[in-house]
């Protein structure tokens, strides 16, 4: 896979942090914080850091989406590798019409044959919803 693929995040944790309130080290890698994704007063934002991700979650039910746009943060921000940001966004992405979701799937696959057999390079976005598209299809990633 191509260099620019596999770019590793620009963020250290401490920078990743500094986007929340009430911070406090639960044990070695992992830490509480507010959440800002609502009125939280006593911290429910679980936050742990990986190797190849820092994961979230917020105990009070909010997703990971808003608590990141909240934050000021993106995908980008959780993921060393930027094909697997790509990837979670497009999984996380909330489709607000109502069709058929095989029927997407299945337009995301024919767009990318397309621009293919064009000759166009798919962008990191490209490449990560095609394989969505596919897993979401039954095929394997």
């Amino acid at each position: 896979m191509a260099n620019h693929l596999m770019k590793m995040m620009d963020m250290d944790i401490r920078t990743f942090l500094s986007h929340f309130t009430k911070v406090r080290q639960m044990k070695p890698n992992h830490w509480m914080a507010c959440c800002p994704a609502h009125d939280d007063k006593t911290p429910s934002l679980s936050i742990t850091e990986r190797s190849d991700r820092i994961l979230i979650y917020c105990h009070a039910g909010c997703e990971a989406e808003d608590v990141l746009i909240k934050a000021g943060l993106s995908w980008n921000d959780l993921y060393r590798n930027q094909l697997k940001a790509a990837y979670e966004q497009a999984a996380h992405r909330r489709i607000k019409v109502d069709v058929d979701p095989l029927d997407v799937e299945r337009g995301v696959i024919a767009i990318a044959k397309a621009r293919i057999k064009k000759g166009v390079e798919l962008s990191i976005d490209d490449i990560a919803r095609l394989r969505l598209a596919i897993v979401r299809l039954g095929g394997e990633e």
